[in-house]
């Protein structure tokens, strides 16, 4: 007897008999394969350089700020910039910068500024004046100097232009996670070369590919037709929908074992069939998706751009027949890496997202300065460690809560870490959180001239000039 696909045609003559395997057309001359989607990640752009930490600036001892930046402080009443240090009035402070390049958005503008400035010169306007040791002329990028003013006026112009510094804490802040979802959607796509696990569940359009070796042979590679079936030669037609792999496995293996013994079998899963699923709520881009049927609740969405600033982010709902089987918070995923409730998904899922909850906010010397959405957090310490704790740099004797008391924004509390964190301080929606940077306390005294070694020396009580003129040789 010969049997159609057999494997080994020299074998006995009760071969278990198989159809044909399907013909596969070899890959043209010149031509590949798909590039597979977990590969697709590395065609990504090299990004830009990165962003000096606030540790690495405050050891720098220099505030980095763009040449725009600059320009609007220059026209700050009371502030002025040097390209060296200089002897300074009481109540005026000097503060070393550097000098970045402008943004790509900023370039853009700088042949209209050019326009602007010649049009002035054509109209008889002069520049104003620039005082003795002052910066003349334009800066460019890798540039220094000293930014000189009261520490209320550097403070104040700093805030606005959000610029990092100990001397002002700036609130431009975003909401915690929501740019996570601005990545492309197919670096979190589930792999498609990956081996299911136990637990997938079958469904219409899964493809199986069965194997069997001993006393008899066999393969076939079977798609689940729309019934939940597939059919088996001599075995018959076999129910599959809703059974786990493992459970396939050992179904068919049952099965089988009606009419032969003596044999092996291995299963596998070809081609995976889609499923769809529905997003909605406050969605970035709520609607109906067709995913793979490996997706999970992350997975779907991804696709849907995730939640938008209107939704939640800790209380995600997936809904499988009328019940809600999963809440998710994507705090838990983000900040502790649990996956727990990120379950897979079946067919007609749906994925619903709330409006967002409360929210506080914490800003200046924290790990993750951010606008949080609360969910159980009573606390202003709580609010803290949830941003990752204050950092190396953060001044544990200033934290400062501002609250909406009486539709009017006012400071409620201001004390040390320690306070904050055995009184227990009450946290409410709305409130900001401000952690204040330590700020260098530099008592130096300078000495030039006919010695040996010129510059700064540290200042210490009782110190006078013969000290100074020993150290400096």
């Amino acid at each position: 007897m010969q049997s159609m696909g057999q494997r080994n045609q020299g074998s006995s003559p009760n071969m278990f008999l198989s159809p044909q395997l399907p013909y596969r057309r070899p890959v043209e001359p010149g031509r590949s394969f798909p590039e597979p989607t977990d590969l697709q990640q590395y065609r990504r752009t090299i990004p830009s350089e990165e962003k000096p930490s606030d540790y690495e600036l405050f050891v720098s001892e220099k505030i980095e700020i763009t040449e725009t930046q600059l320009d609007v402080l220059r026209n700050f009443q009371g502030i002025t910039f040097s390209n060296s240090p200089r002897p300074l009035p009481p109540g005026i402070i000097s503060i070393p910068v550097r000098i970045v390049g402008r943004p790509e958005k900023e370039m853009r503008l700088e042949k209209s500024d050019m326009r602007d400035k010649q049009e002035k010169q054509e109209k008889g306007e002069k520049p104003r004046e620039a005082m003795q040791g002052e910066a003349r002329g334009p800066l460019r990028e890798g540039d220094a100097g000293y930014l000189e003013g009261s520490l209320d006026a550097i403070a104040a112009a700093f805030k606005l232009l959000g610029i990092k510094s100990p001397y002002a804490i700036t609130t431009d802040l975003k909401q915690f996670g929501y740019d996570l979802f601005r990545q492309p959607p197919y670096l979190f796509a589930p792999g498609d070369r990956v081996p299911v696990g136990p637990d997938y569940v079958l469904g219409p359009g899964d493809e199986l590919r069965i194997t069997i070796w001993g006393k008899i042979e066999g393969a076939w590679d079977i798609v689940v037709d729309r019934d939940g079936t597939i059919a088996l030669p001599k075995i018959g037609v076999i129910g599959v929908t809703g059974l786990t792999f493992q459970e396939l496995k050992t179904l068919l293996y049952k099965e089988i074992s009606k009419y032969y013994n003596g044999f092996e079998m291995n299963v596998s899963l070809g081609r995976l069939r889609s499923i769809k699923v529905y997003l909605v709520g406050n969605a970035q881009r709520p609607g109906a998706y067709t995913i793979s049927s490996l997706s999970t609740l992350v997975n779907a969405l991804f696709e849907g751009g995730g939640p938008n600033k209107n939704g939640s982010m800790r209380d995600i709902q997936l809904k499988r027949n009328g019940e809600t089987v999963v809440h998710f918070d994507l705090y838990e995923f983000l900040l502790k890496g649990d996956k727990r409730s990120d379950v897979r998904l079946m067919p007609e899922d749906v994925i619903f997202i709330p409006p967002v909850g409360p929210l506080a906010a914490v800003a200046g010397n924290v790990n993750t300065p951010a606008v949080y959405e609360l969910k159980g957090e009573k606390t202003v310490s709580q609010l803290i460690e949830m941003a990752g704790g204050l950092n190396t740099i953060a001044f544990q004797g200033r934290i400062q809560v501002e609250r909406i008391v009486e539709n009017r924004r006012q400071t409620v509390f201001e004390s040390d870490w320690e306070t904050v964190k055995e009184s227990e301080v009450p946290l409410e929606p709305g409130d900001i959180v401000k952690v204040f940077q330590v700020v260098q306390d530099r008592r130096v005294v300078r000495i030039s001239g006919a010695i040996q070694r010129e510059g700064e020396y540290g200042f210490r009580q009782g110190m006078s000039v013969k000290d100074l003129v020993s150290m400096s040789g």
